[in-house]
């Protein structure tokens, strides 16, 4: 169509059609008021049901966040006004990303690593080196030379990264600390330094392209050296949803009864009800992002980045579960080195704890005293960390207790357990619970087992008869002890090795050995994680994919909780620029003094 005005003279079309110009743009006029009037009006939908999500995760920690009075006393924190403060930060120009980011502030904001979360995301980008955090300095600690070969990246383990993408290294990690919570100092800066280099859009990170500029100053030397390396981008291919087509309802919890609905998909049998988890959730994410090759510096590896403490006289077979050896110290003891990465296993509970028996055998006849490696330790389930524990003792090592919350789905299934234990014998019970192997994660169910179950059901029942949601501090399914194990105990003395990157199980097993004196801790206090963890998973159209929370707040013997406390060592050893300098030398000097007290 041509057109040309002249004193608002009709205009022609070849068509035929006759038009004035004022006419022309009265509807162009009218089409564009129409086209931001449903923009804004998408807009302020989304607005909308952003809020409205908000309160619907708030109802789930409301009714199942167990440490919830914790947090108030330890951080001030508060379910109600951390959603009401994320509310008024939502506008109508908030974009599904935008949302996810203040979804993430709300989760980070309780303090509490078991607090976990992931987006459907492909955004995602990597550099293939990682660093460690030692006094001031932030040394290279790990490069994946398959992609980073000496010809084309000439550092080394050991050298310094001293700025990144133009700003000193320290503050950039500040600045992913400050992203991603305030909880634990030392954890949250370990945490952040594997973020420096592996960026994900699942956890709703900024995630960067391109290419930056780093500094890095050479072990020995005294010139910083500049180099500048492209990430490894993945593009996000998700686009965000339209809001146009979603109903918002005046109250979307107005007929939910947040006791009778559980967004954790419930075990329906005794065994898996039984088999609580207290695990990191965030690490398989961190694993997903870190180099393609082996990695030492993950969470949960089987061999961890600590070096040989002696010569080595005997080794585990590499194809076995357990990374463990037999090294001679230098005043010629035998000692031995078992290392518990996670309480998680890649085999079958029944086969690991068969194989951790065998070598707890081996080690109680050949060596005098024992090395437990288990820094970087994501947690696990509760009953293969007290299967590991009951292998390690000769005398009965008490458990912590725990708080819970219930409801309502949580009392039906505790009564159609209850009804599916009633008039059987000891054997069937013990047969149903445990299976083939009669064992929950590798722990024996027998005799005492089954009273547990039943006293803690009851006890379960009781509480809500009450009128209470979160119990009184009570023993996870009744074991209030772990009984020495019928088949290894290793019977000498004991050294634990931690770090900040304990979670969870990670810190109950330390928490368990040292409170019953078993065993001394050395290194660096645990990350604090101290309960179970739940996990939800519900349709919605933010992207979230699933979040997870604490069942349970645990109290040691002190009474004082685990939560954002940790265990802190007996004997305090944090790693120095020179450990990471030089393959730990002083750090295994450190543990090699401490084996020899424990004999003397």
């Amino acid at each position: 169509m041509q057109i040309k005005r002249k004193n608002d003279t009709p205009l022609s079309s070849s068509r035929g059609v006759k038009m004035s110009f004022t006419k022309l743009l009265s509807i162009v006029s009218v089409i564009i008021t129409i086209g931001l009037q449903s923009s804004t009006l998408a807009s302020e939908k989304s607005a909308e049901l952003m809020k409205q999500n908000l309160d619907f995760i708030g109802s789930i920690f409301e009714a199942s966040y167990a440490p919830k009075d914790w947090k108030k006393h330890y951080a001030k924190w508060s379910i109600e006004e951390s959603i009401a403060d994320l509310k008024n930060q939502i506008t109508p120009q908030t974009t599904t990303k935008d949302y996810q980011r203040l979804l993430s502030q709300f989760f980070y904001s309780a303090k509490d690593y078991h607090v976990g979360f992931s987006f459907i995301s492909s955004e995602k980008a990597s550099l293939p080196f990682t660093v460690k955090k030692a006094g001031n300095q932030f040394i290279i600690v790990y490069i994946d030379r398959e992609k980073l070969p000496n010809s084309s990246f000439p550092f080394n383990i050991g050298d310094e990264l001293v700025s990144f993408d133009g700003k000193p290294t320290q503050e950039v990690v500040d600045l992913l600390v400050k992203s991603s919570g305030d909880n634990v100092k030392s954890t949250d800066e370990s945490l952040a330094t594997l973020f420096l280099t592996n960026r994900r859009g699942t956890k709703a990170q900024w995630v960067p392209k391109g290419s930056v500029k780093i500094e890095i100053l050479p072990k020995g030397t005294e010139q910083k050296k500049s180099f500048q390396l492209a990430w490894n981008y993945t593009p996000e291919r998700i686009q965000d949803p339209v809001f146009e087509n979603y109903r918002i309802q005046p109250n979307p919890l107005k007929d939910l009864s947040l006791k009778t609905f559980s967004m954790n998909a419930q075990p329906k049998s005794l065994n898996h009800l039984m088999d609580q988890q207290m695990i990191f959730p965030e690490a398989v994410e961190i694993n997903k992002s870190l180099a393609a090759t082996p990695n030492p510096y993950g969470l949960g590896v089987k061999k961890s980045f600590l070096p040989d403490l002696g010569p080595i006289l005997w080794q585990n077979e590499d194809s076995k579960f357990y990374h463990a050896y037999i090294y001679k110290n230098e005043k010629n003891k035998l000692i031995g080195m078992v290392r518990i990465a996670s309480y998680s296993t890649e085999i079958s509970a029944h086969e690991a704890i068969v194989q951790f028996a065998a070598l707890i055998n081996h080690l109680e006849k050949s060596t005098e005293a024992l090395v437990i490696d288990q820094v970087n330790n994501p947690g696990g389930s509760v009953f293969y960390l007290y299967a590991l524990a009951s292998m390690l003792t000769e005398q009965p090592l008490y458990t912590p207790l725990h708080r819970m919350t219930l409801t309502q789905k949580q009392i039906q299934e505790t009564y159609d357990l209850l009804d599916q234990l009633k008039g059987k014998s000891t054997e069937e019970m013990i047969k149903d619970i445990g299976g083939p192997t009669s064992t929950v994660s590798g722990y024996p169910v027998d005799y005492n087992m089954i009273q547990f179950a039943k006293n803690y059901a009851q006890f379960i029942i009781n509480e809500w008869e009450k009128g209470k949601t979160i119990t009184d501090p009570y023993y996870i399914f009744g074991v209030d002890q772990i009984n020495p194990s019928r088949i290894a105990n290793y019977t000498k003395p004991i050294l634990i090795l931690t770090n900040e990157l304990d979670f969870s199980g990670g810190d109950f097993f330390p928490t368990i050995m040292q409170d019953n004196k078993r065993a001394k801790i050395l290194g660096t206090r645990t990350a604090g994680a101290g309960g179970y963890v739940l996990q939800v998973s519900y349709p919605n159209i933010f992207g979230l994919s699933s979040f997870s929370y604490t069942g349970s707040i645990a109290e040691r013997i002190d009474k004082n909780p685990i939560e954002n406390l940790g265990v802190t060592p007996d004997i305090e050893v944090p790693f120095t620029v020179k450990d990471l300098q030089g393959q730990y030398i002083d750090y295994k000097k450190r543990v090699n003094e401490e084996v020899q007290k424990l004999l003397q």
